[in-house]
């Protein structure tokens, strides 16, 4: 088959929403849900097993950290991914007159987004990069933790010590 295949990912924390046009802007299926894990990657890519290569491109938005793993796998796939940024997706969305948003219809617009080739490129760090981004986002949770601990038992230190109600 050498009809080129756009498929749109609109991540979110523990599934993604996934739509498939071809180049006319279609839909070659419904939007489905896949799970963020190797198992829904792996559905993923049965659902478009017919349609490999360089005639398959997947684009996603880069929000929060949700992107990476599932970036991560289909390259090492060999599937053709684009990054795109997330305002860029909400104002195309907008530009379609897609008033209405939902994961079907973001998933949609970001699929019709790749497919019209109205987007700019972004930049991926190396590995190393990515890595020490990744540790200073756990040093920034586990000092909001000691600071939280801290108040905790500096307040059951008062109440149980020194009879200060809290």
């Amino acid at each position: 088959m050498d009809q080129k295949i756009y498929v749109g990912i609109d991540l979110a924390k523990d599934s993604s929403r996934v739509a498939v046009i071809d180049e006319d802007g279609s839909k070659l299926l419904n939007p489905f849900n896949i799970k963020n894990t190797k198992e829904g990657m792996e559905k993923l890519l049965s659902k478009l097993s017919s349609h490999t290569g360089d005639h398959l491109l997947c684009g996603m938005e880069a929000s929060s950290n949700y992107w990476e793993n599932v970036y991560s796998y289909l390259e090492e796939k060999k599937v053709s991914c684009l990054l795109l940024n997330p305002y860029q997706v909400r104002k195309y969305r907008q530009a379609l007159g897609l008033k209405i948003k939902t994961d079907s219809v973001d998933a949609e617009a970001t699929a019709q987004l790749v497919r019209a080739k109205k987007y700019d490129d972004l930049y991926i760090s190396d590995e190393v990069a990515v890595e020490l981004k990744e540790l200073v986002r756990m040093k920034v949770s586990f000092a909001r933790r000691v600071k939280d601990l801290k108040i905790v038992y500096y307040h059951f230190f008062a109440w149980y010590f020194l009879n200060i109600p809290v």
